[in-house]
């Protein structure tokens, strides 16, 4: 029996009291800056032309070449007793929104608290005057960040207003701007007037000047006269505007108004440009013209000479930034939750991106204190997002980076009252193809909370059938019930959403599609193109009248029940998915690949590739992008080496499973070379190729991106600062990670050195050695005492190889304790030659020290070096640790300690003396790879043994003569080596 309306509405009343509806309009209250007269445009316009001259100086451009932070501190009026004002949520929401909008301008520009917002309880502030204005800035206003006030209301003169504010000027009453509470988060009134904050004029700047040659032209062609750069806004890429003429006039959200320009052009302004007057319903948005104005507003708002400036800094830092963010994927969104991790924060600002964990983050909502749930309501299934949450009053300082990616996610469907209290009910539902009978569910009475979910039994069914349903408010149609509105849907497209070409019924009190009253039924054709799972909703709503028509899947209604149920559709036609062949082959682990497709009896644009194990088996879903034929998806980077691999394509919505593809092979990524790092040069100085251990270099200036260079780059040694390089190796066509090489440049400094060393062959004992070459006159330049002497050419004897110095250094005149040349060197690697950053030959005294010959080497300060000293019949030595620049000077001591052998080598360093003192080896004159003594060198003091008077180096001991003395030295030391690479 069919219960009748008016027991039903006392049922209504009963409930909630007389139901209500009410309909509201909204008009955009005008902000109250007045349109600047052209001389004061034209004075802004000349000193943000001063400004960007002195950027192009520095080889700028803009003032915004990275993302910029600007302080903002809130000013939230209330009455005297805490009462009224704008709310921490409605604050944190604002700036959510501002900054959707402002990461626009330049490379970004973000606004963030400075400290907790500022809480003024005064009544005769809360409905604010602007005469009001001094007193309250000069009593709370900041210098060092921009200050906005929040008050219940605005009067500005005889009008009420949503805003205002200043244009850009250098003086600190120019850094305030006042909106309403109530406009907060309107999504236009606090964006206009930063527009203004930052240079943007009112769209409609002089449309009723009347001067005709004051207004802006319709137009945007030159010939014709165009003067958008000259008037109006000055942007070209705003529609002129005439608001405040006679003839404006919209409907809706259309333009109907009959003005025109001096030219005698209709207008066709904007209605959705934030910096115009035109209702919020019609949209909100910048063009690229004002937001590239109001990159050159940062300009004049951060000159150095301004009153104020944005120099507050970030209140919630270091491990104080929210933590632990996870996500749960819910009916209605995703509910992200995290840790409070401080004490002081302002709220919190939720963004989220949809490319990747570095960039392209977006603000998408603001939460008060206290407060670390935020549900995410705009999520779409089967998309990979990134969430990072931080304090409203922090800047850059964020949360680590959540990644999740969604499924179908089905929308709850709701209601004010249970359907147990009113029995408003579906009780039986029945689906049919022919006589066959698919699904019987009758006598089901009212689901929990309204919602009968039955998706976890699936129906089989065919593509392309017709099914019939019907669908009752009491089982089989006999006894009491309510008369109800019924629509059915159909996800056909698997995407998680009824959409309204799903919907394959709906009551319209027709005959055609009667109302469940108590019975209605249907019926409708499963696509051709349909397969997999199908989730089906039927929805009733209390019969209302005409109006009441169930027409919306999830939203609330008062009286009623949903119930879901799953089709498993299949299709005459299999779905298939054949994999091809993978490219590049082998592919590297870390790398993308193309992986191309063919598709047969069905439509997708939603796939995923799915990666083997190397024996083909257990595939797992890797990185992929693409919505067809080839898909482009990434190796996993700490994948292991093998042949056996395999990937097959998978579509997510139908769902099919696609085939194998032919086994292919993926190499490991190989270790980044190795390098050396910092590397130090004086200013001026002359620098060397850079190096790296590896095979087929590839020589980058960026972390990634960008071509390689197989040559390695000389760094320069121009200016002072530090600069990275970077380089990679490939091996099996894979290329490595890039390793970093940072090169500093310092000031040129001259760093003189002090060095103390012994060679065995001319020590004498008590620290000594004799000078008998230089006595007889045989060192290089002199003329020998003896007539039997051969005279050998001036300058230093390292020239040729293996030394092949090519320094001039020479004397007129030795010394009486002038022992012989040596040559020291500085290096920054122990082991390693290509190290080198200074050499000279010098003059080895008796008394062990070294007399420079040559000036004093401009090094880097910061540096530490290993000093390097070789002799031309005696065994190298390297100190035996890096020694730093210190007062300018570099001393070291070989005697004193053993100098340098490479950790776990038998070498021999130098060799000690009676007394511990320490000295070179001595019979070392044929230099080879491992300055080793052995038989080349008695082999060449054999051909010169016996002779006199000569610069030899077979002369070990260093009198004159090579002799048997010599070859006992060979003898005792025959076999000793350094381990050092000298050469």
């Amino acid at each position: 029996m069919k219960i009748n309306g008016l027991r039903f509405l006392i049922l209504i009343i009963a409930f909630s009291g007389l139901l209500l509806c009410n309909k509201a309009t909204a008009q955009l209250t005008p902000c109250a800056v007045a349109d600047p007269p052209s001389d004061s445009i034209l004075a802004l316009e000349k000193r943000l032309l001063k400004l960007k001259s002195q950027f192009v100086k520095n080889a700028r451009t803009s003032g915004l070449t990275a993302v910029e932070y600007i302080p903002v501190k809130a000013h939230i009026l209330r009455k005297n007793d805490g009462t009224g004002g704008l709310s921490l949520t409605d604050l944190n929401t604002s700036l959510a929104q501002i900054n959707r909008y402002f990461q626009n301008i330049g490379s970004g520009l973000q606004l963030y608290f400075c400290g907790s917002p500022n809480i003024i309880n005064n009544t005769a502030y809360y409905d604010y005057n602007n005469t009001e204005e001094l007193a309250l800035c000069n009593a709370n206003n900041v210098s060092n960040a921009i200050n906005i006030y929040f008050p219940n209301s605005i009067r500005f003169g005889s009008l009420t207003v949503s805003g205002y504010a200043y244009f850009p000027s250098t003086l600190s009453i120019s850094n305030s701007l006042f909106i309403q509470a109530q406009a907060a988060t309107d999504n236009r009134t606090l964006a206009h007037e930063l527009g203004h904050y930052f240079n943007l004029l009112h769209t409609f700047q002089n449309s009723n000047n009347t001067n005709n040659a004051e207004r802006e032209y319709v137009t945007r062609n030159a010939m014709q006269g165009a003067n958008c750069t000259l008037k109006g806004d000055l942007l070209c890429d705003t529609p002129a505007d005439p608001y405040g003429r006679d003839s404006v006039a919209i409907q809706g959200c259309t333009y109907t108004g009959t003005a025109r320009d001096p030219q005698g052009q209709v207008y066709a302004p904007s209605l959705s440009n934030i910096m115009s007057y035109y209702p919020v319903s019609c949209g909100s948005d910048f063009t690229l013209g004002q937001y590239a104005r109001m990159a050159d507003g940062f300009l004049l708002r951060s000159d150095p000479s301004n009153q104020y400036n944005f120099s507050c800094g970030p209140t919630v830092t270091g491990s104080n930034v929210p933590g632990n963010l996870t996500g749960m994927l819910l009916a209605s969104g995703l509910s992200l939750t995290f840790v409070d991790n401080s004490s002081n924060e302002s709220g919190f600002i939720v963004e989220r991106s949809s490319i990747s964990a570095g960039e392209g983050f977006v603000p998408i909502g603001g939460l008060p204190p206290n407060t670390t749930t935020y549900v995410d309501q705009t999520i779409t299934a089967y998309t990979t997002y990134y969430y990072r949450v931080k304090a409203s009053n922090s800047s850059s300082q964020y949360s680590a980076v959540l990644t999740i990616s969604t499924a179908l996610n089905y929308c709850t469907p709701t209601y004010t009252y249970a359907c147990g209290t009113a029995a408003v009910v579906i009780d039986e539902f029945v689906l049919k193809q022919g006589a066959t009978t698919i699904i019987n569910n009758n006598n089901s009475n009212c689901s929990p909370a309204n919602y009968g979910d039955y998706t976890g039994t699936p129906y089989p069914v065919t593509a392309g059938n017709t099914y019939t349903f019907t669908v009752a408010a009491v089982a089989q149609g006999l006894g009491n019930y309510y008369d109800q509105h019924v629509s059915v849907w159909a996800d056909f497209d698997q995407d998680g959403y009824f959409e309204l070409n799903e919907r394959i019924y709906r009551s319209d009190s027709l005959v055609s599609m009667p109302r469940m009253n108590p019975v209605a039924s249907g019926a409708f054709v499963i696509p051709i193109s349909v397969q997999g799972l199908v989730r089906v909703r039927v929805r009733s709503g209390f019969n209302f009248g005409v109006s009441s028509a169930v027409t919306n899947p999830c939203g609330l209604l008062s009286f009623g029940e949903t119930e879901d149920y799953m089709l498993q559709v299949t299709s005459p036609f299999p779905a298939t998915i054949i994999t091809n062949v993978v490219a590049p082959s082998p592919a590297c682990a870390g790398q993308a690949i193309s992986v191309g497709f063919t598709t047969a009896n069905f439509s997708s644009t939603s796939y995923v590739v799915q990666l083997s194990d190397n024996t083909g088996n257990n595939f797992i879903t890797i990185p992929t992008t693409g919505t067809g034929s080839p898909l482009t998806a990434e190796i996993p980077v700490d994948i292991t080496s093998g042949m056996g691999y395999k990937v097959r394509v998978i579509s997510n919505s139908p769902s099919v499973t696609g085939s194998a593809s032919s086994a292919f092979t993926i190499n490991a990524l190989p270790s980044a070379p190795g390098v050396t790092t910092p590397i130090s040069y004086s200013q001026g100085q002359t620098a060397s190729p850079l190096s790296a251990v590896g095979t087929n270099l590839k020589w980058y200036l960026t972390s990634s991106g960008g071509m390689g260079n197989t040559d390695a780059p000389t760094p320069s040694t121009v200016a002072v600062g530090s600069t990275d390089y970077y380089v990679s190796q490939t091996v099996n066509n894979c290329e490595s990670n890039r390793a970093v090489i940072q090169v500093n440049v310092v000031s040129a400094v001259a760093v003189c050195l002090n060095v103390t060393l012994f060679l065995e062959g001319p020590y004498v004992g008590s620290q000594n050695m004799t000078t008998k070459l230089n006595q007889q006159g045989l060192l290089p330049g002199q003329i020998p005492i003896s007539s039997l002497g051969i005279p050998t050419p001036a300058g230093q004897p390292y020239s040729g190889a293996p030394w092949n110095y090519s320094g001039s250094e020479t004397v007129t005149y030795y010394p009486p304790n002038a022992v012989d040349w040596v040559l020291i060197s500085l290096r920054t690697v122990a082991q390693d030659p290509i190290s080198t950053v200074f050499r000279t030959a010098a003059l080895l005294l008796s008394n062990g020290s070294v007399s420079w010959v040559g000036a004093c080497p401009v090094l880097p300060t910061n540096q530490s070096y290993f000093v390097v000293v070789e002799h031309r019949n005696h065994i190298g030595a390297v100190s035996h640790q890096a020694i730093a620049v210190i007062n300018n000077s570099i001393n070291y001591n070989f005697s004193t300690q053993q100098s340098y052998i490479p950790a776990g080598s038998p070498a021999n360093g130098q060799k000690q003396l009676s007394g511990g003192l320490f000295a070179l080896y001595a019979a070392d004159c044929t230099k080879n790879s491992l300055s080793q003594i052995d038989a080349n060198d008695t082999s060449k003091w054999r051909v010169d043994n016996g002779k006199v008077g000569r610069y030899l180096t077979t002369d070990f001991n260093m009198d004159g003569a090579p002799d048997a003395n010599d070859n006992t030295v060979w003898r005792l030391n025959n076999g000793r080596f350094s381990g050092v690479n000298f050469y």
